[in-house]
């Protein structure tokens, strides 16, 4: 294979990923994209992501990875069809090996840079998938949403990086709120809450999703009146017990291809998040068989919640 045509099989797996229709039409417009997406995902424009060694002599390049061996970019022809969700999303390379096919439901984007920064990354169907690698996969990082779910998740406060990783390529990541708040202090519409919610309810069918671990309570209304609207079972149990002042909730959602869908609902994990109080709930409430469950001497075991099935 000669490099001009190596070079242009790297560029069209990378605009599959991100997105890029008809990615062997390669005028200026999807040069410039290509230059983007490596610029964002640290690659050359092979699509190959180089680290620096340095030597007391000279500097040489050492192949690590491909920008998108994390990725597993098998549903992407499913989101490119779907026109309300903007950023395509985060699906771990293992999460269709995964003994339980299981996403993380986050809340929604918010413009953290009023430069062209954030314009220049969420003009992509890929802006979703950078922020979230840039958070989860650079493990020193204090993301505290990544973070502090990892805790409750491997219950332990310093999860090795293996665990963080196994997290992260087992699971897929979605934002619920399909728009961007304008500052972190707005907070999504009813209305948006409820097209994030037939968008996720979608997304559950078609990926095969099992399980889904929801940050925050403040969508549930959304969410029932979405499966009302799309003619789905939808059960919801208040926990009895309370953490700190908040009480998580577990519910069972079946979608249209009758598929069980089971959802822990618990506190956004980004602020006044006690991850050694929810490791319980986390851990109890979902199957998390990739994780290796380590006890807590503090720790305590709240009453499960039951749920029916439709019959």
């Amino acid at each position: 294979m000669t490099t001009t045509s190596a070079t242009m099989n790297a560029a069209r797996a990378m605009m599959s990923f991100c997105g890029l229709k008809r990615p062997s039409r390669f005028g200026f417009p999807a040069a410039q994209n290509l230059r983007t997406l490596c610029e964002q995902f640290g690659a050359d424009e092979n699509g190959i992501r180089r680290t620096r060694h340095r030597t007391p002599c000279t500097q040489t390049k050492q192949i690590t990875t491909t920008a998108m061996d994390h990725l597993d970019l098998s549903f992407d022809h499913l989101f490119e069809t779907r026109q309300q969700i903007k950023w395509w999303r985060w699906v771990g390379s293992e999460f269709s090996k995964s003994a339980v096919k299981t996403m993380i439901l986050g809340e929604s984007v918010y413009r953290w840079n009023e430069g062209e920064a954030f314009d220049k990354r969420y003009a992509l169907t890929s802006g979703l998938r950078v922020t979230h690698k840039n958070h989860a996969l650079k493990f020193d990082r204090d993301s505290r949403y990544v973070r502090n779910i990892e805790r409750a998740i491997f219950q332990r406060r310093n999860p090795s990086d293996t665990q963080k990783q196994s997290l992260w390529l087992s699971v897929a990541y979605h934002n619920l709120v399909l728009d961007f708040m304008k500052s972190v202090k707005r907070r999504p519409t009813e209305e948006q809450y409820q097209a994030g919610w037939t968008a996720a309810l979608d997304l559950f069918d078609v990926m095969g999703v099992e399980q889904c671990l929801v940050f925050g309570v403040e969508s549930l209304n959304a969410l029932r009146l979405a499966s009302r609207e799309e003619g789905l079972h939808f059960n919801c149990e208040r926990h009895p017990t309370k953490v700190g002042r908040f009480c998580a909730r577990s519910a069972l959602v079946h979608t249209k291809s009758g598929r069980a869908v089971k959802l822990l609902f618990v506190r956004h994990p980004s602020s006044f998040f006690s991850w050694r109080k929810w490791a319980p709930v986390v851990r109890d409430g979902l199957d998390w068989e990739f994780a290796e469950a380590r006890p807590l001497p503090e720790a305590h075991v709240p009453d499960t919640v039951a749920l029916k099935s439709a019959a």
